[in-house]
């Protein structure tokens, strides 16, 4: 009997153990069965500790020992990685999920592999432990199963630049520097500040050297529309080469019919995507900027036998001759994926390229990019005293303005559409109910928009991050195009790349938008939510997916622009240039200490805005130019319906209280020689 018990008991346990090792094979784990008894490591450091700046990245050669009884491979379902947990000197962690690292080869069991990474360091100074796992992406993390990951000291010495030696002060001084309240602005700041620096190049072309900066660390070439995006933050930082001399050179690139290049090498190559209309257009909205930077003679220098400001007409004219849509009274391009350069045809590079295979489209994005710059050089005529010349552009962006409301406004859905077909090419969903974010909040830029359209674009861009659940206002298209669209395997599926990826590029352009429109409270946020990406990207990148992980290039020369100008003109409210001088600081209970120095001109302007409790602003200031001008500063919520005592060196001045939207701000004229400004609330 105690036999047949036993028997029995034996049969029950060896049903019940194989019903376990298949439900262990079916998940695919079945190798952890036997777990490790001396908890080995399967990652070997050969250094114990670094040491490094705030926000670079150190080389680092590890080796991987598989002592698991299977391959590890970091292709098919459930990848494996090589990541690392991010801890505090007491091991607290800081950051569980981090870069993942892929394996150059599928590594056997037995075997191992050197493998070669760019750690990014904490944007943060301090003493930090690495802890490097490797990660069974969708399943666990090899650390779960027994496995002792390692742990490096890091220690992250603080990021300094030169200004950071200079003590703030209102008095003119050859430096920029910013000081923020705000820990996170200052972070951002001392990123985007890294990033150009990282990006700055010198070209030796014969006789003569270009200045200008590289896209990012993956591109190694000066490209012409991510570099007018630099404009606006390189030109505190930087001298006048740096500002002037690429654009000089893409134009003495300029081919006889008027196009222009994209880009520029070291070696002097040329190239471009043909998909796209927008390069001529950049470069006029570059001169444009630039032309605010110094003498009108810039503009009338020789260029190849022409004056500079004639190659500017003639690169707008190369589209008015080769880029025109007859049915539309628009700008053509490529059928991309909004402000795109992909196009839908191709799965290779030939996808960047038109021929006879191209869709053809009018797009919201290109109209509003050429119809700034004719109005850009239709002021630069006028300043000229070309009068024929700045009426005709005038003309032509009037034109473009009544088109781009014929064919593009959609009443029903509250935006511009993202483009209409030139041909008879129809997608299987309505491509209509995909609102281009980018190609929108160049429309608003630009001046493409009325106030109320401006408005109800932005309505409709809050909405559908809201319904996307998307960390940050940066995605591209919402929603973006369905899988399959785009043949290209960098967006063929949504929200990849420029199919819906989040670039801050345009996370930036719009919250400029919103500073700009009434806005101030969201735009901050908005500034915020994308610097919480920064923080744990470690970094300034080209996109990030849905989920807000890095990718595309490191150090994005783009992102640094966009963000760099939504800081300082959005949020700081300053624009500052040769000619004019505009103050408008939004930062309602902030406290920020500010000196910029334009290198090309000689001139400075510096502020300290402070709120005092309870309902008190002082606001000092001061610049070297000699201009009329208006003050106006963003007054916090409870100033907002109090009557206000307003005080210019003691004494009292006129003033308005003005609404913009959700905004309201104090309003006076002032010129802008030393002077301080006292707020209360007239109790």
């Amino acid at each position: 009997m105690k036999k047949r018990k036993l028997l029995s008991f034996c049969l029950v346990l060896l049903v019940v153990l194989i019903t376990i090792i298949f439900f262990f094979h079916r998940l695919k784990i079945k190798d952890f069965l036997t777990l490790p008894s001396k908890n080995p490591s399967l990652i070997i450091l050969h250094e114990k500790s670094l040491k490094g700046l705030a926000g670079e990245r150190t080389p680092l050669t590890l080796t991987l020992l598989n002592r698991t009884k299977f391959s590890w491979s970091s292709g098919g379902k459930n990848p494996i990685y090589l990541s690392y947990h991010l801890l505090d000197k007491n091991q607290r962690v800081i950051q569980f999920e981090n870069e993942r690292f892929p394996l150059p080869v599928k590594v056997r069991p037995g075997k191992q592999i050197n493998l070669t990474i760019n750690l990014r360091h904490p944007l943060e100074a301090g003493h930090y432990l690495v802890e490097f796992d490797l990660v069974k992406e969708g399943a666990f993390w090899f650390k779960g199963k027994g496995y002792s990951p390692p742990k490096l000291e890091l220690t992250v010495l603080p990021l300094l630049w030169p200004e950071d030696k200079q003590t703030w002060s209102l008095k003119k001084g050859s430096w920029s520097k910013i000081e923020f309240s705000s820990r996170e602005f200052s972070l951002l700041l001392k990123m985007i500040r890294l990033t150009l620096e990282k990006n700055k190049v010198t070209f030796h072309l014969g006789p003569k050297n270009v200045y200008g900066f590289r896209a990012g660390l993956d591109y190694h070439q000066i490209w012409l529309r991510d570099s007018t995006t630099l404009i606006p933050v390189i030109k505190y930082y930087f001298p006048r080469g740096y500002l002037f001399s690429w654009l000089e050179a893409f134009l003495e690139s300029q081919a006889e019919n008027g196009s222009l290049p994209d880009w520029l090498d070291s070696q002097g190559h040329l190239g471009k995507n043909t998909t796209e209309s927008d390069q001529e257009a950049s470069a006029v909205q570059a001169a444009f900027l630039l032309s605010q930077l110094t003498s009108q003679d810039w503009l009338l220098q020789d260029i190849k036998g022409h004056s500079l400001i004639n190659r500017l007409e003639k690169a707008l004219s190369y589209l008015l001759r080769h880029r025109w849509s007859p049915r539309f009274s628009l700008i053509r391009g490529a059928h991309t994926a909004d402000w795109g350069d992909v196009d839908l045809v191709d799965a290779d590079q030939q996808a960047i390229q038109i021929d006879e295979r191209t869709h053809w489209t009018v797009d919201i994005y290109d109209q509003a990019m050429f119809y700034l710059a004719c109005r850009n050089l239709s002021t630069l005529f006028q300043q000229l005293n070309h009068h024929h010349q700045s009426l005709f552009w005038a003309q032509k962006a009037a034109g473009i303005k009544r088109a781009v409301q014929k064919w593009l406004w959609d009443h029903q859905r509250g935006y511009f559409l993202i483009h209409r077909h030139c041909d008879s090419l129809q997608h299987s969903f309505e491509e209509k109910d995909i609102l281009a974010v980018g190609g929108n909040t160049m429309a608003i830029l630009a001046g493409l928009a009325s106030p109320p359209q401006v408005h109800s674009i932005i309505q409709a861009i809050i909405s559908r991050k809201k319904q996307a659940q998307l960390p940050t206002f940066s995605a591209t298209l919402l929603p973006p195009y369905p899988p399959g669209t785009f043949k290209h395997p960098l967006l063929d599926e949504p929200y990849e790349y420029q199919n819906g990826g989040q670039w801050d590029w345009w996370g930036g352009r719009f919250i400029l938008a919103l500073f700009e429109h009434g806005y101030s409270s969201l735009a901050k946020q908005a500034l915020s939510e994308i610097i919480a990406l920064v923080q744990k990207n470690r970094g300034l990148f080209e996109w990030s997916n849905r989920v807000g992980i890095a990718q595309g290039s490191d150090y994005f020369a783009g992102s640094a622009g966009a963000l760099g100008q939504a800081l300082i003109e959005g949020y700081c409210g300053l624009n500052f240039a040769r000619d004019s001088l505009n103050l408008s600081p939004r930062l309602q209970k902030d406290e920020v200490r500010l000196h910029l120095y334009l290198p090309a001109l000689d001139a400075f302007v510096a502020y300290h805005y402070q709120y005092q409790e309870p309902g008190r602003i002082i606001f000092t200031y001061n610049s070297n130019l000699s201009l009329p001008g208006k003050i106006n500063l963003l007054l916090p919520e409870e100033m907002t319906h109090s009557p206000l005592k307003v005080k210019l060196d003691g004494q009292a001045v006129p003033f308005q209280v003005k609404i913009l939207h959700q905004d309201a701000y104090l309003c006076l004229e002032s010129d802008y020689y030393p002077h301080t400004l006292e707020i209360s609330i007239d109790k």
